[in-house]
């Protein structure tokens, strides 16, 4: 019986801004925002993105502030 696949993600290692502690990330994180597991701080992972890091989907894109209709 042949033995399964290895699957190999990518991973890109930094530092944590805050508190200096190593992480890893899978590759596909790159270039988005990510919350450090030891301190809560956000770190900004390194590398372009290769989607949007806010995208029109996303809950926690901003919305537009409502314009109130003009009276006249």
């Amino acid at each position: 019986m042949p033995a399964p696949p290895t699957v190999i993600l990518s991973t890109i290692p930094f530092e944590c801004p805050c508190c200096q502690r190593f992480l890893r990330v899978e590759a596909k994180h790159a270039g988005r925002l990510v919350r450090c597991p030891a301190c809560r701080g956000l770190a900004r992972v390194p590398g372009q993105a290769n989607t949007p890091a806010v995208s029109a989907d996303d809950p926690t894109t901003p919305l537009r502030p409502k314009t109130k209709p003009m009276r006249g």
